[in-house]
């Protein structure tokens, strides 16, 4: 490092210590904040529709929140009340696949239908809603007061030409209060319960006798327990998390004052998220003059501000390594599949019928089932997996979701909304420990540190206790193909998770054994575990369950640590907002920077290259096919090596790379693992291996047979549909990418992030930092713009700036935004 940067860095480590007792610098003069009179609240829009909320009470700021959504989403949102209330099948029918969601997995509506009944009971919502603080209900109840006057408004015949997809439906109703909690709880359990939303709603007590083996009865053989690794290594750790799509995480930095040589910090969000349906990010600001002024995003029905920034701190979230879960094992009573064994003494399980409205031909009809719960949670036909992991006549299988019982998370942002300093931020997280399935990085004004935690609710499982519990013979399994993953013994109370000394919640971990740091150069995370949030300061001797430690590092998590450094050794200049901006786009690709030249060099020195078989869709040639790579070679020897709009080339990188996962690391690389070396191992690709030769030549073959030239630009095959065709930049994260872009769409059509099934990429990303008088200066896009209205004039605005790498400056004082409205909407009390 060089000496300079030195000497700042050391004095740098000292200013922490003066963290903790602030810093009176006044912040810059603005314009007194003046609701108009009689109004509940005033919604200001700025530029690409961004409502900027003023209300004098908390009810009157979520009626504001809830008139902008309703406006933006009405559809979408009323829809998904539709599906977590479980009236899918009555609108929409019962074999439908149900509309999207992370979590979802493609249920039918029936299915949706049965689990939330079952899960967000009038009960569980009763209480969730008890357990709020008095601010938040009310901004809850002023978000349906809100949602609800925009409704009212469709009534009149008013908006015209707008949302037409939904305001003539029948199912179109009146928002309830206790939709807008069956909304925050479908969050609290989407990376557990509602993982598994067809294995619950279809678990059923099994028939038949126990089956006999040849080594016991009922005792699988190591054939089937080869075969159950073999098919819980397939699925992957992600499996048992959110979704498992390339792409659904996101990256985050924290930069502190040894980076931006300044007092105070500067924040980078960049959640990669849905481009459509329930989840997809929603950008306000909400001011309550002297109690609430932020800004930021929120998933949509989700209240209050879930990423972004208020006058003392900017933070982010990325998708946690932890797992928020453990499964548990039941042995049950022979010839009584619904009873099971606790300490040898029999209990029953749970039965609780559940019934779901259904549209007939004159009147509504009804489906009932009976679905059932331990005392570990509910029942789940895991065969889909895995035969061994269904429910039969001696075992069956339970999920804790331990955030089903975490009624804090809502109350945590909102206290974060309101935080003062880095410190009272941090002091939150450490208090309710409530964060669900996301690592937390952050930064503040007059503060020299960047945090980072993986602070929140996570089972109570040491790797003591884990070891000690595990469910024999199959624990051992999960303990080697998804390291982490607790199976364990339900037959034992004392395998109950236990409740730590310093938790706040039974059965959940407390603050001593869960990971986070403070730094005053930068903190990181690209969904890898905590293990690297940054590499010069290892966390490690953590439990399993939290992430692996010295583990292998995703290319793009590595990428995101390579570009950090870069900042911690340039010198003189510091770390800066444009300078940051300007690095999160850039679009470099890890594995092509290193890898490119050899692969070029290897499998171009002829025109034409044999092709066996297309690792991706498994096709067998047979007779081999000869390919001609003439023009795919030219194309990526001249590529730029990134996926910026202009470069030629890209999509051959990333359909190879694409098949290239496919190939076991073992077999893939020179190079392992080592982790002395996370950030440049594993490397060196076997280039001789005839999988990588049919990867590179099926790779190009399915381009050929594509509608896309060889060397076309990447905005020619990556776009979004919005009045036109807006070409874009960026990529899936599987090749070493940072700005992302994952399409699920193919070659053949091209990488449209509109297809079908959703995509996943930058969302609402935001740079924020504070000047020198101490005032927000906050960078803001948000990729996939503000309205799922095709109708709206801001369907598509944003994404052209996005497009165009056009950050906006986000107005945040009153000054601000009376210089930028486009118009307001009065909502009167």
């Amino acid at each position: 490092m060089p000496t300079q940067r030195l000497i700042r860095y050391l004095t740098a480590l000292t200013l922490p210590l003066l963290a903790a007792c602030g810093d009176s610098r006044p912040l810059q003069a603005d314009a007194a904040a003046v609701l108009p009179p009689g109004a509940l609240a005033e919604i200001r829009y700025t530029r690409f529709g961004i409502p900027h909320v003023l209300a004098d009470s908390y009810f009157g700021a979520g009626a504001g929140w809830g008139y902008a959504i309703a406006e933006d989403h009405l559809c979408t949102l009323t829809e998904a009340y539709l599906t977590f209330r479980g009236e899918r099948s009555l609108a929409f029918g019962p074999e439908a696949p149900a509309a999207f969601d992370f979590s979802f997995r493609k249920p039918t509506n029936l299915e949706s239908d049965l689990f939330w009944r079952f899960v967000a009971t009038d009960a569980v919502i009763a209480r969730y809603q008890d357990e709020q603080e008095p601010e938040l209900r009310e901004m809850i109840e002023g978000m349906v007061e809100g949602l609800n006057r925009y409704l009212d408004e469709i009534r009149q015949g008013q908006h015209a030409g707008r949302h037409t997809a939904c305001r003539e439906a029948d199912w179109l109703q009146d928002v309830q209060i206790e939709d807008a909690y069956r909304r925050l709880y479908a969050l609290n359990v989407a990376a557990a319960q509602a993982a598994f939303i067809p294995e619950i709603a279809n678990a059923q007590p099994p028939l038949g006798l126990v089956p006999q083996r040849s080594n016991g009865a009922g005792a699988p053989s190591q054939e089937e327990l080869d075969a159950l690794a073999k098919d819980l290594r397939a699925a992957g750790p992600a499996r048992f998390r959110l979704s498992g799509r390339h792409g659904l995480g996101s990256n985050t930095y924290a930069l502190g004052a040894a980076l931006t040589q300044q007092d105070h910090g500067l924040s980078f969000a960049n959640p990669h998220w849905f481009w459509s349906g329930p989840n997809r990010f929603h950008q306000i600001h909400v001011k309550i003059p002297g109690r609430l002024n932020v800004a930021g995003a929120a998933i949509l029905g989700a209240i209050p501000v879930l990423i972004g920034f208020n006058d003392d701190v900017a933070w982010s979230h990325t998708v946690s390594a932890a797992y928020r879960m453990a499964l548990y094992e039941l042995t049950l009573v022979p010839a009584l599949p619904t009873r099971y064994l606790l300490d040898g003494i029999p209990r029953s399980m749970q039965a609780v019928t559940v019934r779901v409205p259904v549209r007939g031909d004159a009147d509504i009809e009804w489906i009932e089932r009976t679905l059932y719960r331990s005392v570990h949670g509910p029942i789940a036909d895991l065969s889909t997996l895995n035969p061994l992991l269904g429910w039969n006549p001696l075992k069956a299988y339970a999920i804790r979701d331990i955030n089903a019982d975490n009624f804090r998370i809502f109350q945590n942002y909102l206290r974060w909304n309101q935080a003062p300093s880095l410190q009272a931020f941090i002091d939150v997280q450490k208090e309710l420990l409530a964060v669900p399935w996301v690592n937390t990085a952050a930064a503040g004004r007059d503060d020299p540190r960047a945090y980072y935690a993986d602070i929140g609710a996570v089972p109570n499982v040491s790797d003591a206790f884990a070891r000690r519990c595990r469910a024999l013979p199959i624990g051992p399994v999960f303990a080697t193909a998804v390291p982490g993953l607790p199976l364990l013994d339900g037959a034992r109370s004392s395998c109950e998770l236990p409740s730590a000394d310093d938790g706040v919640q039974a059965g959940a971990m407390g603050l001593s054994q869960m990971p986070s740091l403070e730094r005053v150069d930068y903190v990181a995370n690209m969904n890898d575990s905590y293990w690297l949030s940054n590499p010069a300061e290892p966390l490690t001797g953590f439990a399993a369950i939290l992430g692996c430690e010295q583990c292998e590092q995703s290319w793009r998590g590595r990428l995101g640590h390579l570009q950090a450094l870069d900042f911690v050794q340039q010198d003189p200049a510091p770390a800066d907002s444009a300078s940051l901006r300007a690095l999160v786009l850039s679009g470099r690709v890890l594995t092509a920077e290193s890898m490119r030249d050899p692969v070029v060099a290897t499998f171009c020195s002829d025109d034409t290259l044999e092709v066996e078989r297309d690792p991706l869709s498994g096709d067998v040639f047979d007779p081999p096919v000869m390919v001609n790579v003439a023009a795919a070679c030219a194309a990526l020897s001249q590529w730029n090596l990134r996926v910026t709009a202009e470069a030629r080339g890209a999509h051959i990188w990333e359909e190879f790379w694409l098949r290239v996962e496919t190939i076991p690391v073992d077999a893939r690389y020179q190079t392992s693992f080592d982790p002395a070396r996370p950030l440049t191992t594993p490397a060196e690709l076997q280039l001789d291996a005839p999988a990588l030769r049919d990867a590179f030549g099926s790779a190009v073959l399915a381009i050929q047979r594509s509608p896309f030239a060889l060397d076309a630009r990447r905005d020619e095959v990556l776009f979004a549909e919005r009045e036109e065709r807006i070409g874009l930049y960026g990529g899936c994260d599987y090749p070493g990418v940072f700005t992302m872009a994952c399409s699920l769409g193919s070659i053949e059509t091209g990488y449209s992030m509109d297809a079908e099934e959703g995509a996943i990429g930058n969302s609402y990303l935001h740079v924020v930092t504070w000047g020198d008088s101490g005032t927000v200066e906050a960078f803001t896009m948000l990729a996939h713009s503000q309205s799922s209205d095709p109708a709206s004039p801001h369907y598509g605005d944003a994404t052209r700036a996005y497009a165009d790498g056009a950050w906006l400056r986000l107005p945040f004082t009153e000054r601000e935004i009376a210089q930028s409205r486009t118009r307001s909407v009065l909502l009167k009390r």
